[in-house]
């Protein structure tokens, strides 16, 4: 469904499909790799599985390259759904529990030595940083400049606006997508979020409530690294931090006025590291965050989720050729 809007009739036409696919012998092995049993506790390992339609050949082939085939995320409204990163986590995932993965992206492997340049002088650069003046009328502003590698902003995709609105739609071509540039906000859901049906008296509420989540929030918070405080709101609910960033002058000014008025004024849940966390550095605050991280200072699927290309090819040779033709 790659290039493809996904409705909510298609979305439940995948669903039903994947609860047929769970009558097939196969479904068995997936289910016991996406097991989400407490640490140490494992079932036994399922008997291999029996090809249906590739004969004996074909099938080693098919599981040498790839268990499980994830198609490119890029398609519109996966944002919305949390598409990539959903995408992302299982991938590492699935990977740890020792299956082989293929993810397709439709972009090429970001370097972030070559291709994130927040630590270059202008006068290194061919345009001193605002890049070709030929192509300047197709950027998209402060984020797609000569500062971020070539080919990384994709200018491809035919879109229009309402007269008299001005709108941008950048998407990320390359490995990895927005996550190399995103925001970092991580704020978990509260209570809250998952029963505003009930709140509102309108709809339906969440199958799932905080409780059910806590603990993923939790792993996923320990593995990416979230600077914040403990502020006790049950709206937007702790937990577990690095130290905060410390707030800047405007902060000090901000949180003055706003004390006057009896509003809190915290920091915020920001997945950038205020110390080394998992062999990534400290932020040391160099420039504009929106064009990259060249030390794997915040959170981004090349940096946290992923192997280095060199680390990939020694653990899987044949990754030269698939790179390669990539």
């Amino acid at each position: 469904m790659a290039g493809q809007g996904m409705e909510r009739r298609e979305m439940l036409r995948v669903l039903a499909l994947a609860a047929a696919a769970s009558r097939f012998p196969g479904f068995q092995r997936w289910a016991f790799a996406c097991d989400h049993l407490a640490d140490g506790a494992r079932p036994s390992t399922p008997a291999r599985y029996t090809p249906q339609f590739f004969d004996a050949q074909e099938y080693a082939t098919l599981e040498r390259l790839s268990e499980l085939i994830i198609p490119s995320d890029g398609s519109s409204g996966a944002k919305e759904a949390g598409v990539s990163e959903f995408i992302d986590f299982m991938v590492k995932t699935l990977c740890e529990a020792g299956l082989k993965v293929c993810a397709l992206n439709s972009g090429r492997r970001i370097d972030p030595a070559k291709d994130f340049r927040n630590h270059r002088m202008p006068y290194e650069m061919k345009y001193r940083g605002f890049g070709d003046p030929r192509q300047r009328a197709q950027s998209y502003g402060y984020m797609d400049n000569e500062y971020v590698g070539e080919g990384i902003w994709e200018h491809g995709i035919t879109y229009t606006t309402a007269p008299g609105t001005e709108w941008m739609w950048p998407r990320c071509h390359a490995v990895g997508g927005k996550t190399n540039f995103w925001g970092r906000s991580s704020a978990r859901f509260g209570e809250i979020d998952f029963r505003a049906a009930t709140l509102d008296a309108y709809d339906v509420d969440w199958p799932v409530t905080y409780e059910e989540l806590s603990p993923y929030y939790r792993r996923v918070e320990r593995m990416i690294g979230v600077a914040s405080t403990v502020q006790n709101r049950p709206s937007n609910p702790d937990g577990e931090y690095l130290p905060p960033m410390k707030f800047c002058c405007l902060d000090h000014i901000l949180r003055r006025g706003a004390e006057k008025v009896g509003v809190p004024y915290l920091p915020d849940r920001i997945a950038q590291l205020t110390r080394a966390h998992d062999d990534h550095p400290a932020c040391h605050f160099c420039g504009n965050c929106t064009e990259g991280c060249d030390t794997g200072s915040f959170f981004s699927t090349p940096w946290f989720l992923l192997p280095s290309p060199r680390e990939a090819k020694k653990a899987d040779p044949s990754l030269r050729s698939v790179e390669s033709h990539y």
